[in-house]
């Protein structure tokens, strides 16, 4: 199965918040994962907010980061034609 995902779920995922745990919970084991070109800067800009706006701690922002960076499974990107 391939899903695509967007980065307001990506940053959900990546911080375990409960909407992202509860996304987790849904989706299919296996999956392979498709994002837009964008997907990373977008989830960066996410995170970079929230630790500006106080809703992350610097330190979790790092893991975050170092959890996006690492990322593994089958991904795939997404193009334009």
């Amino acid at each position: 199965m391939n899903l695509v995902l967007d980065a307001s779920a990506g940053f959900e995922l990546l911080v375990h918040t409960e909407a992202g745990e509860s996304l987790q919970h849904k989706l299919p084991f296996g999956a392979t994962w498709w994002v837009p070109e964008h997907y990373y800067i977008e989830v960066a800009a996410v995170l970079r907010r929230a630790e500006l706006g106080g809703k992350l701690a610097q330190s979790d922002t790092a893991d975050a980061f170092e959890r996006l960076h690492g990322a593994r499974g089958p991904r795939r990107r997404c193009h334009r034609s």
